[in-house]
């Protein structure tokens, strides 16, 4: 004996593909590949997998002549799990009884939403436009929660959750409804940051989407304003600076690029070195930028940054 399944959802979505949290029906071939004919031949489906349920599971064949094919339509139903994985490979088995047993096994492929977020992103057209988190600011913060699943996900709600106290989110907990599978949708936060919150300080975001049993997290972090080292206070205390080398370091007004001050390297001779170093913390990939200007013996002196 040989079995061919169709499968259809006709109290699902109707596409005829096994999608999370429907009820399946299969209409099921029995073709009988023997050289005599059967006949009171009663198909049992079996499965132990976890993410299935089985409803009806015995189907009744009267008489399969020798190489003839019977088929019976909705023989059989069972019902898919509403937290399957997405693309995991259920395990069947039908066993047909008559004078003899014959086994045929098969795999059925569920379908479900694999959520995951993009990028954070942060809008602040009405502020100074530099798409960053600024004292005083108020500006959106968009983040895609994104669908890589099989199936498109239902009733998908995003939030954005803040511990800071510098920080206000106006609306925690947004409705994208449906995403289609491979497809994203923009969730946007309305943010306000405190005129008084510290620069540099580090806001740690914590982004969810969720879609019944289905649901994905990510962690952010954003840092308020810009670190900035200009240097104005005519010394090195703004920040913990570390000097090394033969001689180290002075602040000068010859020359700044801007203001009255800036930084500049010991007079040296050769093979020696004048360093200056910071230690900081970086939660997550930014940028550094500076502004330099070197007078040194061309291919002998050097400014390592």
């Amino acid at each position: 004996m040989h079995a061919f399944s169709i499968i259809n959802d006709p109290t699902g979505n109707q596409n005829n593909q096994p999608d999370y949290g429907e009820t399946i029906v299969l209409t099921n071939a029995m073709r009988n590949a023997g050289n005599t004919d059967a006949s009171d031949v009663n198909v049992i489906l079996q499965s132990s997998d976890p993410y299935i349920t089985l409803i009806d599971t015995t189907a009744f064949y009267a008489f399969i002549a020798s190489g003839d094919t019977s088929t019976i339509i909705n023989a059989y139903s069972f019902a898919i799990a509403d937290n399957v994985p997405d693309q995991h490979e259920a395990l069947f088995q039908l066993k047909a009884v008559s004078n003899e047993t014959w086994i045929s096994d098969f795999n059925i492929i569920c379908f479900a939403p694999q959520l995951a977020s993009g990028v954070l992103q942060i809008d602040d057209s009405n502020g100074n436009n530099n798409h960053r988190l600024d004292q005083g600011e108020s500006v959106t913060i968009n983040i895609a929660a994104i669908n890589n699943g099989s199936s498109a996900s239902s009733n998908t709600t995003a939030t954005l959750a803040c511990s800071s106290a510098w920080i206000s989110v106006a609306n925690p907990s947004i409705s994208l409804g449906a995403i289609s599978a491979g497809a994203q949708t923009i969730a946007g936060f309305n943010i306000s940051v405190d005129p008084q919150a510290p620069t540099g300080e580090i806001i740690h975001f914590t982004f969810q989407v969720t879609a019944g049993a289905y649901e994905h997290t990510t962690e952010y972090y954003v840092p308020v304003g810009l670190i900035v080292e200009d240097f104005e206070t005519g010394n090195f205390q703004a920040f913990p600076w570390a000097q090394f080398g033969m001689s180290p370091w002075s602040i000068s007004q010859d020359s700044p690029y801007e203001g009255l001050y800036c930084s500049r390297s010991a007079k040296i001779n050769h093979s020696q070195k004048s360093v200056m170093s910071i230690n900081m913390y970086v939660p997550q990939d930014d940028s550094i930028s500076f502004y330099a200007k070197v007078s040194s013996e061309e291919s002998f002196d050097y400014l390592r940054f």
